[in-house]
Formats: structure tokens, C-alpha cells, sequence
């Protein structure tokens, strides 16, 4: 076995954030980008785990919450939240929040910075083409076109 594959190994198997963070860092920082975004991906696993199960469109949500903060919290230097989106979850369900999102004229800050890094299917329109029975098929087209805009 490789250092690679043994690195990926532990990365796979990690529970623990700061472990994760650290090895993001140092990944990043020695061109391990396959490494990093293991890391990474782990990272908002683990972060997402907690407020949804497994599977579900709210567990997608939150995947895609935590990996804006945490791409903007990189950026940023500093803790960064969604806070305004964590409110009006608390009024709206994820699907509705999803649904306004997908429909809205503009592509959401968070759907740009996403699709900036490459993380095209962490956001909330391919959120919705994955969950598409949960969805109105006004909102699902509406992810589509948005998607078919990128050429993925």
C-alpha cells in the first residue's frame, strides 16, 4: 500500500475535525489535491451527519451549507456562517428553501462559490435533480436549466 492509499485510508475512517482540517491544510499546501478533497468531503460528512439522516434532501442541505462556510471560512480566515439561510430554515423546510433557491433570477453567492471550486454537485440545484420526487417539476426544470447553464 501506498503513503497515498494509506493517507486516503485514514481520511476515510476520520471522525475527528481537527484531524481532517489538518490534513486538508497539508494536503493542499503539497499539491495532494486528490487528498485534500477527500478531506474536505469527509469534513462536511461528518458536519452534516448531525442535523439530517443519510440520504435525505435536508442531509444534502446541510452538506451544501457546510461546504460554502467552509470554503468561505478558508477564504475569509475567520468563521464564516450562512446565517441568514440557517434563519429562515428554521421558518421554512429545506425543500421550500431549495425550491426558492432553484427559482429565484440570480444564482445564489453559494451556488457560485460551489461551482467556482468544482463542487458542482454539493449545490442546491443538483440537490434537487437528485431528489427530484420531492420537488415541484417547475422547480425541477429550473434546477436543470440553471445546471445545462454550466455544461455539466
Amino acid at each position: 500500500m501506498t503513503l497515498q492509499q494509506k493517507v486516503a485510508e485514514l481520511i476515510s475512517r476520520s471522525t475527528n475535525i481537527a484531524d481532517l482540517k489538518n490534513w486538508r491544510k497539508n494536503c493542499v499546501k503539497n499539491r495532494a489535491h486528490d487528498l485534500a478533497e477527500l478531506a474536505f468531503r469527509r469534513l462536511i460528512e461528518i458536519g452534516a451527519q448531525g442535523e439530517a439522516l443519510p440520504g435525505t434532501v435536508e442531509h444534502d442541505f446541510w452538506r451544501s451549507i457546510i461546504s460554502y462556510e467552509a470554503l468561505r471560512t478558508e477564504e475569509e480566515g475567520k468563521t464564516i456562517r450562512a446565517s441568514r439561510t440557517r434563519e429562515k430554515l428554521k421558518r421554512v423546510t429545506a425543500i421550500q428553501m431549495l425550491s426558492d433557491l432553484a427559482t429565484s433570477l440570480s444564482a445564489s453567492d453559494a451556488f457560485k462559490k460551489l461551482v467556482e471550486k468544482g463542487l458542482v454537485d454539493l449545490t442546491g440545484e443538483a440537490i434537487i435533480l437528485r431528489h427530484s420526487y420531492a420537488f415541484e417539476s417547475y422547480v425541477v426544470e429550473a434546477a436543470k436549466k440553471r445546471l445545462d447553464g454550466l455544461n455539466v
